[in-house]
């Protein structure tokens, strides 16, 4: 079975994470959690990113997903930026639909 590539935020008090997954190896732990055939991320990753404090997490992930779960839940993001991204992943998925 294949396993999840995404980084985790780790479990630390040294400070706080707010720049993207995987920069600062105190911050964040590679996940290696098992996942179905063709997922993406874990669940627990994929709830990690999406409930994230920063932004900037929050946007990278609608940015490079193609989940439509969790596009669905970005594009109500208080933050602006984060809920415009999702909804352009969200069309993007529905023109690549359409396209096939």
């Amino acid at each position: 079975m294949p396993r999840c590539r995404s980084w985790f935020p780790a479990q630390q008090d040294r400070h706080q994470t707010l720049h993207q997954p995987g920069r600062c190896r105190t911050c964040w732990r590679p996940c290696h959690n098992q996942v179905p055939p063709g997922a993406e991320r874990c669940q627990d990753c994929s709830d990690a990113l999406a409930t994230h404090p920063s932004p900037r997490v929050r946007r990278s992930l609608a940015e490079q997903t193609s989940d439509l779960e969790v596009l669905e839940f970005l594009s109500t993001d208080l933050a602006g930026d984060v809920a415009a991204a999702a909804k352009a992943g969200i069309r993007r998925l529905a023109g690549a639909l359409n396209r096939s």
